[in-house]
């Protein structure tokens, strides 16, 4: 989890994915999906229906946000 490729990944809270869903006017089940057992979130140990937030860097964008609905 700790190697260079691996984006950092983070748990949203019930107010941020408020937040998430009011600003891009969607619905949860319109996120990007990503499944519990994906190696690089297992160590997170979370649920089906949680909401995650991806840090990710490139050479264009030094930072960028993505959200994946835990299935």
């Amino acid at each position: 989890i700790k190697h260079n490729l691996i984006p950092k990944q983070e748990v949203c809270t019930e107010e941020e994915v408020k937040e998430i869903l009011s600003k891009y006017n969607i619905k949860i089940e319109q996120l990007p999906l990503i499944s519990f057992k994906d190696p690089s979130i297992a160590f997170l140990d979370l649920e089906p229906g949680a909401v995650i937030k991806i840090h990710r860097s490139s050479k264009t964008e030094p930072s960028s946000l993505f959200y994946r609905l835990v299935i």
